[in-house]
């Protein structure tokens, strides 16, 4: 499918790690269809610890936060339909995550290209709301686990659209 016709989708926390894909084809049956992928740099919104664990393997995930201030290096998939009902199942699109239209900061390729309102999964339930702690303890760093500091966690701004 040619890059005009995918859908841009912010990935943050587990979902712009490499491994990820892998884990999606084999356990939740992702087609071949090439993953494409632009290096992305956020700016006002941060990927935090949710306030919950997962049920499944007891980890807290991350969501996003209108952070202001804050930069970060993050993803933007171009995904097919396919791989949307992929991620929809991954996130529990309606139950824990929902996906929504990015309100919040500013979204730009790696060559300063913006990325306007792209989808992205926010937090949809109070197990995914942003934790209330401060940056220092709650902010996730994507694949490796690192706290930052500067800012607190208010949820990211979004509108719900149709869908994609």
């Amino acid at each position: 499918m040619p890059c005009a016709q995918r859908v841009p989708v912010l990935a943050y926390g587990s979902n712009r790690c490499p491994s990820k894909i892998t884990w999606l084809r084999r356990e939740l049956g992702m087609g071949e269809d090439p993953v494409v992928a632009l290096r992305a740099r956020t700016r006002g919104l941060a990927a935090v610890w949710a306030s919950g664990l997962r049920r499944r393997d007891g980890q807290r995930p991350a969501v996003l936060a209108a952070a202001p201030g804050a930069v970060e290096e993050h993803v933007v998939w171009l995904a097919t339909p396919e791989q949307i009902a992929v991620l929809d199942r991954c996130e529990g699109r309606d139950e824990r995550f929902r996906l929504a239209r990015l309100r919040t900061g500013e979204v730009r390729t790696a060559d300063g290209a913006p990325v306007v309102e792209p989808w992205c999964y926010v937090a949809h339930g109070e197990t995914r709301r942003p934790s209330g702690w401060t940056a220092a303890s709650s902010a996730a760093r994507t694949c490796r686990r690192r706290p930052r500091s500067g800012w607190s966690a208010n949820p990211a701004t979004t509108a719900s659209t149709r869908r994609p």
